[in-house]
């Protein structure tokens, strides 16, 4: 079917014929639109992320340095990097790797709301989403859904980890320094892998539900311990 996942190849061959679908090609692709969105998205939330911090309303620093801000930035450049970016590219090479078109398109909108909701300290985002279009079945599409999420949760652990590590051998300006990005990048990725495994759509939850309720109970249980972890052990 034209438009859904690799071109198929007909030979023809007496009295009947057969058609060959070539394996989908190894690899992410990218349309020059695409990139831009994609850019777009990244920036809008760096920029975001790094006004809430640093905004008055949301308990931001007293006094705004030039090291503060290079703090903040490069921990929201991380959390960004990981916690959405991985996450979108995570839904589209899964989707890619069985042969459907898969695209991330930014939202104008969205990206505007986060950044007049940065300024009051609280980040309110629908940066976009990566859109798919292709015969997937049911299980594909589950497994396409889980694959941001489960992204999240990997990544969450290694910063957690890190964090367990690193922090107590390290003072003083380190500490806080590699101690906030740990912290901040790994709460971040946590909470975006519990709230994607919500059953609501169109979050991918109500997808991976539709598909296997264990696999969806399993992953939300172990997802919501971690994020149960950073509320309990460092922020509470």
């Amino acid at each position: 079917m034209a438009g859904w996942g690799p071109r198929g190849y007909s030979v023809g061959m007496y009295p009947q014929s057969y058609v060959i679908t070539p394996p989908a090609r190894r690899g992410l692709r990218f349309s020059p639109e695409e990139y831009k969105h994609i850019a777009m998205a990244v920036g809008a939330l760096i920029a975001a992320f790094t006004i809430s911090f640093l905004s008055p309303f949301g308990g931001g620093a007293p006094t705004i340095t030039v090291r503060i801000i290079s703090q903040v930035l490069l921990g929201a450049t991380v959390a960004v990097l990981t916690g959405f970016l991985l996450h979108e590219l995570m839904h589209k090479a899964v989707a890619q790797r069985y042969g459907a078109w898969a695209e991330f398109r930014s939202s104008r909108t969205g990206l505007l709301f986060a950044l007049v909701t940065a300024v009051i300290g609280i980040v309110f985002a629908a940066p976009g989403a990566v859109y798919i279009a292709g015969p997937l079945s049911r299980g594909q599409n589950g497994r396409v859904s889980l694959a941001g999420p489960l992204t999240n949760f990997v990544v969450a652990l290694s910063f957690t980890g890190a964090l367990f590590a690193l922090v107590p051998r390290m003072t003083g300006d380190l500490l806080y320094f590699v101690g906030g990005i740990l912290f901040f990048s790994g709460y971040i990725n946590a909470f975006l892998g519990v709230f994607n495994m919500l059953p609501i759509p169109p979050l991918d939850g109500s997808k991976v539900l539709a598909w296997n309720v264990a696999i969806w109970a399993i992953a939300i249980v172990g997802m919501g311990a971690l994020l149960a972890l950073y509320f309990f052990r460092f922020i509470v």
